[in-house]
């Protein structure tokens, strides 16, 4: 291995390692622009010069591989000069909007100015102008303020695999932005933001609201999707104003959905106190009176014979989930439950994998039964990483994906309702069997089908199963494993349908959310809980849903916002969002993590594991006396400590039988459609306005 001299500091490193790397390695810092340590080097911005003895001109320390016997100097006269002209030239076209721009204070180039710059600009010319461009309600592009440093472009081209920005022109006259595009909004544009080292690409959601050191941060957990991003919540005067995203774990990229899909917590349409129905009517009414509402009337309609039940949207915490299955388990005696939002028939099953890091270094990939962008957007990125960066291969078995296809070698895309049986084909193939008369119907050919099960052969996959995957395609595909020795990877919509798997919140006689909605029709079942879902907007069958609701003789709704579902109930308990409540989560490969309070809860609004332990001592049956959700957290822990099942063994109530011939329907709401509350997301609601 190389030995070298860096400022008087001798160390040995790998070969291959970067000047720049190098000096890291024993606290040397040394500033750059264009570097970022997830993208590729560029040697584009030249901050990063370094002496090296012995050679006639100062080297780009982040591109430059350390040869074995030099001696480097960071903070050498010519390294100070080159500097100072650097950032002098830089000035020279760069506006002087710190005053107003939303980036100062959090201003890499202010910071390096401050640090490494004259006190005063020598070089005077005519500065290039362009006009701001508000690039639809995310982004707010300003190309003064650009210093060409191409990390944008690069996250576009690089981890992205292509996006409607680029850099234009050549030398001076350079341009970067969308080349066509007069909105801007690509599932992944809060990274762009996020990378940009000056207030060249900012968002509307922030404009003009803060400064970023009035900002207190707290780190928490994306409650979008089950991936588990870590965020940094920044709060002023109890108002979610900023999200940050600076863990590289799980991934150093966040979708759009976390980086800007919060403004539901400082929406205006909440409903901060209880309600109750008085005719056509909702009535505020105290804590007090709302909980004796509820547990009189479920108290009256149990001991005439009803059956109550209970729904949770697979978004909240396992302390929502454990207090509020053991309310309805020990205290109202009833095994109704269940958390399985968007129609899955199958619960959560372990993996093998134990992170995104584990995913990257696949070396083929099955994906069948879900749009992984639309759902795990980081997941599909680290798949697409896996493709371009480390050669893998990628076979889609799916109906439609937005995403993933410019990465595969086969795009089978099969009819809609046809995946399963295209999946049953696959395993014949792999098999050696027989399978042609399986694809009958489907619109995938043999050829393209032995390509996949070829290519599946020839490398060991990571076989990635979808949410519309039903008990019988999961079977398949656990089969498939079996047969290729590969990884599996099932999928789950909501942040945490493992955690509600977990705390036992589901019935242990094989019931989901179509049998309960069955009996609330049919009038076995009286009263019905409902937490943070509209079953309307969520729940695949409408139809339904109304009738359900309809037929009821009580329902609770337990939410942030007065929803459709809402409008059917007798009673509304206001919810805190996820920013003003803390607890626990588990993520994509069953690692619990906690969830920090950033807020205190808005107006009256209450977690739902509290609701839980009201109700429990309304009921005269108190679940216990907890006053901080860390001491829930506690129990939760030894529930967790638990090995799960898996569930197609434990389960008893077996394959839930499809009814009527009907032609499938495939329906997916868009990107900025999907997630927690997020027709109160306004950005998102201009991006995707309703039809």
């Amino acid at each position: 291995m190389p030995k070298v001299v860096i400022d008087g500091i001798e160390l040995e490193v790998p070969a291959g390692t970067t000047i720049l790397k190098a000096a890291a390695k024993v606290g040397i810092d040394i500033p750059a622009f264009c570097y970022h340590p997830y993208l590729k080097p560029a040697g584009i911005c030249r901050m990063c010069l370094v002496e090296v003895k012995g050679n006639p001109r100062l080297l780009p320390a982040c591109i430059t591989e350390v040869q074995d016997g030099w001696e480097i100097y960071t903070n050498s006269d010519a390294v100070k000069e080159a500097r100072k002209w650097l950032l002098e030239f830089l000035i020279v076209n760069h506006p002087l909007d710190c005053p107003i721009c939303d980036q100062a204070g959090d201003c890499e180039l202010q910071d390096f100015v401050f640090k490494y710059g004259e006190p005063e600009q020598r070089l005077r010319d005519e500065s290039f102008k362009y006009p701001t461009r508000y690039l639809g309600p995310l982004i707010v592009h300003q190309m003064s303020r650009c210093i060409l440093c191409r990390r944008c472009v690069r996250f576009g081209e690089e981890v992205m695999g292509g996006a409607d920005w680029g850099a234009y022109e050549r030398g001076h006259e350079t341009v970067v932005g969308p080349y066509e595009s007069e909105i801007f909004a690509d599932r992944y544009t809060f990274n762009m933001e996020a990378l940009c080292p000056v207030g060249a690409i900012t968002t509307n959601i922030y404009r003009y609201k803060t400064r970023i050191w009035k900002l207190d941060f707290t780190p928490s957990v994306c409650a979008h999707c089950e991936v588990g991003c870590w965020l940094d919540l920044g709060e002023r005067d109890n108002q979610l104003l900023k999200v940050k995203h600076t863990a590289v774990y799980p991934s150093p990229w966040i979708c759009d959905r976390g980086g800007y899909g919060f403004e539901f917590v400082n929406h205006s349409e909440r409903i901060l106190v209880p309600l109750k129905r008085e005719g056509n009517k909702m009535k505020a009414v105290s804590w007090k009176e709302a909980l004796g509402l509820v547990v009189g009337k479920i108290k009256e309609l149990v001991a005439q014979g009803g059956k109550v039940a209970a729904l949770a949207s697979p978004h909240l915490t396992c302390e929502d989930y454990l207090l509020l299955g053991r309310f309805m388990k020990e205290v109202v005696g009833s095994d109704l439950v269940d958390y399985r939002l968007y129609g899955g028939l199958s619960h959560p099953e372990k993996t093998s994998l134990k992170s995104l890091d584990d995913v990257v270094k696949g070396e083929a990939f099955l994906v069948v039964g879900e749009d992984v962008s639309l759902h795990h957007p980081v997941l599909a990125l680290t798949i697409g990483e896996a493709c371009s960066d480390n050669g893998a291969s990628l076979y889609l078995l799916v109906t439609a994906d937005s995403f993933l296809y410019k990465f595969a070698q086969v795009n089978t895309n099969p009819l809609p309702g046809y995946e399963e049986r295209v999946l049953e084909a696959l395993l014949a193939a792999v098999e050696g069997k027989d399978y042609e008369a399986l694809l009958e119907g489907s619109g995938v050919d043999k050829e393209a089908l032995e390509k996949v099960a070829q290519g599946l052969k020839e490398k060991k996959p990571v076989l990635v199963g979808g949410n519309r995957l039903f008990p019988k395609g999961r079977e398949l595909l656990r089969k498939l494993g079996e047969v290729l020795g590969g990884e599996l990877l099932f999928l789950d919509w909501g942040s945490n349908a493992k955690g509600a798997f977990q705390m036992g919140f589901w019935s242990s006689q094989g019931g989901s959310v179509e049998e309960i909605l069955k009996q609330c029709a049919s009038g076995e079942v009286k009263a019905l809980f409902v937490s943070s879902m509209d079953l309307f907007r969520d729940y695949p069958n409408g139809a339904l849903v109304k009738e359900a609701l309809s037929n009821l003789d009580f329902l609770v709704v337990h939410d942030m916002f007065f929803t459709e579902t809402a409008s059917y109930s007798d009673c509304f308990i206001p919810a805190t969002s996820f920013a003003e409540d803390g607890g626990t989560v588990v993520n994509l490969f069953w690692e619990p993590q906690n969830r920090k309070r950033a807020l205190k809860p808005c107006g009256e609004s209450l977690p739902l594991w509290k609701v839980a332990l009201h109700l429990s001592k309304e009921w005269g049956e108190p679940l216990g006396d907890f006053q901080d959700v860390k001491e829930v957290s506690q129990l939760v822990s030894q529930e967790l400590s638990k090995e799960p099942s898996q569930v197609h063994q434990l389960s008893s109530g077996g394959q839930v039988p499809l009814e009527g011939e009907g032609l499938p329907a495939l329906f997916e709401y868009p990107f900025y459609k999907v997630g927690v509350a997020i027709d109160y997301c306004n950005a998102f609601v201009q991006l995707e306005p309703e039809p």
